[in-house]
């Protein structure tokens, strides 16, 4: 199961690689698969990579379609765990 993360500066301040790190650094567990990070601007995207099927193996994640000025990233879905969803405010 893999999980994404991501960052929207709503003032234009730059988002940096730094930033993402921090975020990838609470995910570790998982991450065992790898990271896949993307920041342009005040905008920043991540996911953390853990395969549970073959398929998954073939998925690289965030996607960035320049030519349309885009970028998204997905992870699988599954229930949170009891205690384990952090306040939003």
């Amino acid at each position: 199961m893999s999980a994404i993360y991501g960052v929207v500066s709503r003032d234009g301040t730059h988002v940096g690689r730094t930033c993402l790190s921090v975020m990838a650094g609470a995910l570790g567990d998982f991450g065992r698969d790898g990271f896949g990070e993307w920041a342009q601007g005040g905008a920043g995207l991540g996911q953390a990579r853990r395969f549970t099927t073959p398929e998954g193996r073939l998925e690289a994640m965030p996607v960035v379609d320049r030519l349309e000025g885009f970028a998204f990233t997905a992870a699988s879905a599954q229930p949170p765990r009891p205690g384990r969803v952090l306040p939003l405010w």
